[in-house]
């Protein structure tokens, strides 16, 4: 615990976010000044071992590739809408007794393959950078004087490349840095915002994809005919590009409230390096 104040009252040593002693309950104001010092001379002597490196490139990169992804989310429902009145066309075709036009229904089924390819490989580059970017700025903490983190760099960026174990380490881990890095502000509401985006469009993606899957087997169970099984399909095809709708926007601002955190953090992160070198500069 290096951001803590004194009281004047009863010398307890308090963290920084308390606004008065823990045991007497003296407001902050009366901090007597002791160990106003500890979090740069911390970070001082661990910069004699360590060296600091930047984070700013990979959080740019993160940030770019996020708002990347998220706008090929977008992009992808907005041709998922254009296309359903085609889809919907075949299968009124079949309801009223016509061939289903199978080379038609293929090239549009597939015709959108490009960019869901394009959005995996954009997803998995940006899961990359962004677990580089944590790893870093877990490897900084100590050296910006926020002490010893709840894990180690090579953990910060092996849970931020797992998918779906990372919906619930990486948000405790940007708890801990934000923490870390601003005692007194934290960050466990956006934190929690972005994992809502992202944790909410999975858990959202995975409960609907078992619904219509149940809701299919059951229309084709009670279809007594191919047209009725059309109407059927017709009607699910609308309710689960309803549930993409849904699920755009959940990734949409988990996308903007991730770039969000890592503004932040590298805010933070500016004011204790600048902080940290100012001692430095008098010390040489």
């Amino acid at each position: 615990m290096l951001d803590v104040w004194v009281c004047s009252t009863c010398h307890s040593i308090n963290r920084e976010r308390a606004t008065t002693c823990y045991k007497c309950g003296a407001p902050r104001e009366a901090a007597t000044g002791e160990g106003a010092s500890l979090r740069q001379a911390r970070a001082i002597t661990e910069r004699v071992v360590h060296a600091y490196r930047s984070s700013v490139e990979f959080a740019i990169v993160a940030a770019f590739l996020v708002l990347v992804v998220a706008a090929l989310v977008i992009y992808g429902t907005v041709l998922e809408g254009a296309a359903l009145p085609t889809f919907n066309g075949y299968l009124d075709a079949v309801a009223a007794g016509l061939p289903l036009d199978v080379a038609g229904w293929d090239a549009a089924t597939h015709g959108h393959d490009w960019l869901d390819l394009l959005t995996l490989g954009a997803g998995a580059m940006a899961l990359l950078v962004f677990a580089g970017w944590l790893s870093i700025s877990v490897s900084n903490a100590p050296l910006l004087g926020g002490g010893v983190p709840s894990v180690s760099p090579m953990r910060a960026f092996y849970w931020g490349v797992i998918p779906v174990l990372n919906l619930r380490k990486v948000p405790q881990i940007l708890v801990d840095l934000l923490y870390r890095l601003d005692a007194r502000r934290g960050g466990v509401f956006t934190v929690g915002l972005a994992w809502a985006g992202f944790g909410g469009s999975w858990i959202l993606g995975r409960v609907a994809g078992l619904y219509l899957d149940a809701r299919l087997s059951d229309a084709a169970d009670q279809a007594g005919s191919l047209a009725d099984f059309a109407a059927s399909l017709k009607a699910l095809l609308q309710t689960a590009f309803n549930v993409d709708v849904i699920l755009t926007v959940f990734v949409a601002f988990g996308a903007v409230m991730l770039v969000a955190i890592i503004v932040e953090v590298e805010r933070r992160v500016a004011a204790r390096n600048r902080e940290v070198e100012a001692v430095l500069d008098r010390v040489r």
